[in-house]
């Protein structure tokens, strides 16, 4: 069998997150960033990712 590549980080971050109510509508919102480190087969940096979620 093949053994492919594999990679392998831990990271570590703070997150923000809302929620409650746009024009009547529920919505909810988050940023969060996170550190790698002790990584292995993989370039290492900082990861930053923001969603937002609002209903139809």
């Amino acid at each position: 069998m093949l053994d492919g590549f594999r990679s392998e980080t831990y990271g570590i971050g703070p997150q923000i997150a809302y929620s409650g109510e746009f024009d009547g509508r529920p919505i909810y919102a988050s940023l969060r960033a996170y550190n790698e480190f002790e990584t292995k087969n993989r370039t290492e940096g900082v990861g930053a990712f923001f969603t937002l979620s609002i209903p139809f």
